[in-house]
This record gives structure tokens, C-alpha cells and sequence, in this order.
């Protein structure tokens, strides 16, 4: 009877350090998972500062050309004297 006895608190006792493992790589996992959720959400941050920049830029070529349009524009009126 005592032998069955330390058998159920061997299995009980078993039972209870691996649940306090799967316990643990579960937390563990879900440890990875937040970092990994950060590490998108930072690479995603770079890629529309990188865009936003490259927006910048165009934006800037495009007043040059608007610039140089409207000298052109005005070098034509004074040379057809308007």
C-alpha cells in the first residue's frame, strides 16, 4: 500500500515539474513572440522614415523644376517684351 502510495506521489510529483517546464516554454515563447512583434514593428518604422525621405527628395526636384520653369517662363515674357 505504501509502496502505491510513493508511486502516485512520484507520478504527481512528475507530473507537476513538467507542467511547471511546458509552464516555462510557454513563457518563453511567448517572450520571443513580443520580441519578434518589435522587431517588425521597427523595420517597418525604417521602411516609411526611408519613404518618407524619398518623398522628401522628390518633392524638392520637383519645386527645382517648378523654379527653373517659371525663370524660363519669365525670360520668354521679357524677350517677347509682355
Amino acid at each position: 500500500m505504501e509502496s502505491k502510495n510513493n508511486r502516485l506521489l512520484n507520478n504527481e510529483m512528475n507530473s507537476a515539474k513538467l507542467a511547471l517546464i511546458a509552464g516555462a516554454f510557454a513563457t518563453l515563447g511567448e517572450g520571443l513572440s513580443t520580441i519578434a512583434e518589435a522587431l517588425a514593428i521597427e523595420e517597418e518604422d525604417i521602411a516609411i522614415e526611408r519613404q518618407s525621405t524619398e518623398l522628401k527628395n522628390e518633392l524638392k526636384n520637383l519645386q527645382k523644376q517648378i523654379d527653373n520653369l517659371t525663370k524660363e517662363v519669365r525670360q520668354l515674357r521679357k524677350t517677347l517684351g509682355r
